[in-house]
């Protein structure tokens, strides 16, 4: 917010000290204003003559100090900008956040918890092995999301790049982890799609994967 200090000026008499005691005139710079007419002339003859020569007019300064607040429009067109662009980005989050997850999609916000159901897909390296990493990561993993719908709480994808030893080869290509909340759920899902995601297995790979299911202690 921007201020400015009014500088007022009026002109009249300017009283003396025998009058601002005498008759209360008000003290130049303490008042709004000063009376227009010359105050009665005191009847002592020693001082009667001052009062019918009165002081000469002079311009005495008031300072009024009024907080007045000065529009920029300039600024406040760029504040409404900004404020305008802020609650838009909001508005955008609110409804990314407010739209329910599509059947098996992957739900970043769940976090593995202890007592989780994990299952361990792994595919072994082999050599002359094939394994089509594009594949596997863009149609394989998506079918298996969307079959296993809300079965399937979290998915994540390992990719071997080496062996404990020094220029050894990764024992695993890749190490696929599913979780679930049970071991009953994991199986229900099976049952119900287990042939369609086994019969997609050889268009990307014709390594035999290895499975385990484990409990998630910590």
């Amino acid at each position: 917010m921007i201020f400015r200090i009014f500088t007022i000026t009026t002109t009249t008499y300017s009283p003396t000290l025998s009058e601002v005691f005498h008759f209360g005139l008000p003290m130049p710079g303490f008042s709004n204003s000063i009376p227009a007419s010359k105050p009665q002339a005191p009847q002592n003859p020693a001082t009667a003559q001052n009062h019918n020569n009165p002081s000469p007019k002079t311009t005495i300064p008031h300072y009024f100090f009024t907080l007045e607040p000065i529009s920029n429009k300039t600024n406040m067109k760029k504040n409404l900008v900004r404020l305008f662009i802020v609650a838009t980005m909001l508005l955008s989050t609110v409804n990314v956040m407010a739209q329910p997850a599509a059947p098996g999609q992957n739900q970043s916000s769940q976090a593995v918890s202890k007592g989780m159901i994990k299952v361990t897909v792994l595919y072994p390296y082999a050599d002359g092995k094939k394994f089509d990493m594009d594949y596997y990561t863009n149609k394989h993993l998506p079918m298996v999301k969307a079959l296993f719908a809300d079965a399937l709480k979290l998915t994540a994808i390992d990719k071997g790049v080496a062996g404990g030893a020094p220029g050894s080869k990764a024992p695993f290509v890749v190490i696929c982890y599913l979780y679930f909340d049970s071991i009953p759920a994991f199986q229900n899902a099976m049952a119900l799609n287990g042939k369609k995601v086994q019969g997609d297995i050889p268009n990307f790979t014709d390594i035999q994967p290895v499975i385990q299911i484990s409990e998630v202690v910590e």
